[in-house]
């Protein structure tokens, strides 16, 4: 038996769609969406084509399926008990916290998310996901204002944009041992953040 057809049936017993999911996202992050084939995926499993068909109809479906558990794990946050009770201002600090800490959970997933520009089907389903998640923190953030809690001389949606700009692209450039500790980082975030948009008689 070759060492080729080793590998395959090798990675025809062991792989799982777990396991090709993971196999995808990295693929999807050093090459692209678009530019990854599902040939591509295949030989970087040690697997045949016709065995990653089995697993799924095409490499869309593996795009979706990592995407979804990353949207998943964003509007979990919003059903936690403290990110829908007490003050706007509670409320926003703990959203935000617990954005960068799912950041650091799930730092692929999370960059692919915010990779996809909408040239698929499920690429516009994320799209769509994330402007909802935008939103509900728009909304906040106005409550905030009109709460005298943060600072109203300043735009809600210029507010949003340049805190999700600021958060949403540690996964870009943060990775597994970096020099900076999750905590450090999450604590650096929300004090830059919460500094210059906290009325300054607002208790902390």
């Amino acid at each position: 038996m070759t060492q080729n057809a080793k590998l395959r049936r090798k990675g025809r017993n062991t792989h799982n769609i777990e396991s090709l999911t993971q196999i995808s996202i990295d693929l999807f992050m050093n090459r692209g969406y678009d530019a990854t084939s599902v040939e591509e995926i295949a030989k970087a499993a040690g697997i045949t084509k016709s065995a990653i068909y089995y697993h799924v109809a095409n490499k869309e479906e593996l795009l979706r399926r990592a995407i979804s558990n990353a949207v998943g794990k964003l509007f979990e946050i919003l059903e936690e008990p403290a990110a829908t009770e007490g003050t706007p201002l509670t409320r926003l600090e703990y959203i935000f916290r617990r954005l960068v800490e799912v950041e650091f959970d799930h730092l692929k997933e999370i960059a692919l998310l915010l990779r996809v520009r909408g040239g698929s089907q499920t690429e516009r389903w994320a799209l769509e996901k994330r402007r909802e998640f935008d939103r509900h923190v728009q909304e906040l953030i106005v409550l905030a204002q009109d709460a005298g809690e943060i600072r109203d001389d300043l735009d809600a949606l210029a507010i949003d944009r340049l805190v999700f700009g600021m958060l949403t692209w540690i996964p870009e450039w943060y990775y597994i041992g970096h020099r900076i500790p999750p905590g450090v980082l999450v604590d650096a975030a929300l004090a830059l953040i919460f500094e210059g948009i906290r009325q300054p008689d607002v208790a902390r």
